[in-house]
């Protein structure tokens, strides 16, 4: 156990700082962009603040008394009423024949109709040009972001002791050659740390002050019917498939971090074998993550196609699997390799 913490105090050194600095990057340049666009979403989005409301005056269930007392034909009433009025204050709809919002519905109407396309096309510029009047208003990232931190955190732990020559006095010992078999262990368990680090400073804004907590046990095709969603599972389900679904990228990327550093003798070599993996498996990680069991995910579309339940989590599971099998090789092998 003294070797596996020493091991592990080898790896979290003065890399985390660096870490830490490009995990806020990461946050000002997506998350907290995203962060603003899901709190403006509850504002202004298909349901508006009424969302929020519904959640604080009824909870997580609805009934069917609770649901007239909300009165919703009121305020889309209220609602249309306020629209008629920036439509009459602004010049930019009279321009274009809308007098009020059932104007705006039927132009809306007419362009998705069978018209001819030049006509349709002009009528969704009208619409596109006047419909920022009315309204005030980034899947994958965390796990990239995770899987890169992974490999540049784990790879000089091996590395710099072959570098060093340091495997060749280890090895002159019977519990010497397990030491690689502990460092393995101390990759592993620090990526699963730093992927549920990662995940949890990602996750946590939306879940707490976002207002993204609120639909935790609420089915995911009723938080968004914009996309196909092939299983209807609850959301807080779908967010601990995704968080999974990185954790398991991270132990690939931390196997694979191992079997670059055994087999490169020296740092140089290291770094330039370790760019093409780290596309690798970035690129998993976006294809994998983006829109997962949806219809629109890449893998299932794509590679797949639409032959297999959920193969997106399959190929992250894959990626753990085959590289914990290909490490546990390299193991038995070394303990019986000639020096």
């Amino acid at each position: 156990m003294r070797v596996f913490l020493l091991e592990m105090r080898k790896l979290w050194n003065g890399r985390i700082l660096l870490i830490a600095a490009l995990a806020l990057l990461s946050w000002a340049a997506f998350f907290n962009d995203a962060l603003g666009s899901f709190a403006s979403l509850q504002r202004h989005g298909s349901f508006g603040a009424y969302q929020a409301e519904m959640f604080y005056l009824y909870g997580d269930t609805l009934e069917a008394e609770e649901l007239a007392d909300f009165d919703i034909p009121g305020r889309m009433a209220e609602t249309v009423a306020e629209m008629n009025v920036v439509i009459a204050r602004e010049p930019i709809f009279a321009e274009h024949g809308v007098k009020d919002f059932a104007d705006y519905q039927e132009l809306k109407r007419l362009a998705s109709s069978d018209i001819p396309y030049e006509e349709a096309e002009s009528l969704w510029a009208v619409i596109n040009e006047i419909s920022p009047r009315l309204e005030e208003w980034k899947d994958g990232i965390t796990a990239v972001f995770a899987v890169t931190s992974v490999i540049l955190l784990s790879l000089p732990l091996i590395s710099v002791d072959r570098a060093r020559k340091i495997h060749l006095l280890q090895y002159t010992a019977r519990t010497g050659r397990k030491i690689l078999a502990l460092q393995l262990a101390a990759m592993g368990v620090s990526a699963f740390l730093l992927s549920a680090l990662l995940i949890a400073v990602s996750y946590a804004p939306f879940l707490l002050s976002g207002g993204a907590g609120d639909y935790w046990r609420a089915r995911i095709m009723t938080c968004d019917g914009w996309f196909l969603w092939l299983h209807n599972i609850t959301f807080g389900q779908y967010v601990l498939l995704l968080a999974g679904m990185t954790a398991a990228l991270c132990a690939g990327a931390a196997c694979a971090a191992f079997l670059l550093a055994r087999f490169s003798d020296s740092l140089v070599a290291l770094r330039l074998k370790a760019v093409p993996v780290c596309a690798a498996l970035g690129a998993a990680a976006v294809l994998t993550l983006n829109m997962a069991l949806s219809g629109d995910n890449w893998i299932f579309l794509k590679v797949f196609a639409a032959r297999f339940h959920a193969p997106e989590a399959a190929v992250c599971g894959a990626v753990a699997i085959i590289g914990a099998a290909a490490s546990v090789i390299v193991l038995k092998r070394e303990k019986r390799a000639e020096l």
